[in-house]
């Protein structure tokens, strides 16, 4: 029987702590959910420093761990600097399409028209003039949210690479804008395809169960359950 040193057991715990860094308080890269996929724990907010530490100015385990430690926090920065990126492309791009040069031309003169004396001798479109220049001002708006939000997690990945330092903190925060982001355009864009003139007015969806029975029944109770509800999240008046 061979007698074995009393300090192999700890090493070999120190080398199993650095190839699974399962319990760190650092952000996460998970490569398999999307091209540029950020995962970020809630934890303790901290900081990697971008150079590793020298050999004995501390532990072997924070030593050995520091590495790695640096590698993931950068692949979350450069996977979060791609995604700002990418939403600083789409950003210009809705704002170009959404003819913002053309919105504010509408807004002076529907602003116009406001101001005119007579605008209240024909009470009906008074109130047509007011609501179209108060849903113009609300997407010329919506559109400048747009381009600060991006415009703020932009600044935050120059920060980054001008600090010695990366703050997970920092990259959770400007990770949350460009997901927030891209759903608000997402939902701008889906309005965009619903503005003719008849776009606004209510819909009625009847859903008929056929001859299917017992079966085809529950199927449409079903369907209408799903656009009741789709209905309510998007804050429509539903009625069943």
């Amino acid at each position: 029987m061979v007698d074995c040193p009393p300090l192999l057991l700890p090493a070999a715990r120190v080398a199993a702590a650095v190839q699974y860094p399962c319990c760190t308080s650092r952000s996460s890269f998970n490569p398999g959910r999307s091209p540029f996929s950020v995962c970020f724990s809630r934890r303790r907010r901290s900081s990697v420093p971008v150079q590793s530490a020298s050999a004995g100015t501390g532990n072997e385990s924070s030593v050995a761990d520091e590495p790695e430690a640096v590698e993931w926090a950068m692949q979350d920065f450069y996977a979060l600097r791609k995604e700002v990126e990418l939403a600083i492309e789409r950003v210009s791009e809705v704002r170009q399409s959404a003819g913002l040069e053309q919105l504010m031309e509408e807004i002076a003169s529907l602003e116009k028209k406001s101001a005119d004396s007579s605008l209240w001798d024909d009470p009906s479109k008074a109130q047509g003039i007011l609501v179209s220049l108060t849903e113009v001002k609300d997407r010329v708006k919506l559109l400048n949210d747009f381009k600060s939000q991006v415009e703020e997690a932009e600044i935050i990945v120059k920060l980054t690479e001008e600090l010695d330092s990366i703050d997970t903190g920092l990259l959770e925060e400007a990770s949350k804008i460009i997901k927030s982001l891209n759903k608000a355009i997402d939902n701008f864009e889906m309005t965009q395809l619903l503005s003719g003139p008849y776009d606004k007015e209510g819909a009625v969806i009847n859903i008929s169960a056929g001859a299917g029975g017992t079966d085809a029944q529950d199927w449409a109770d079903m369907l209408l359950r799903m656009y009741v509800r789709w209905g309510e999240k998007q804050r429509y008046k539903t009625s069943s």
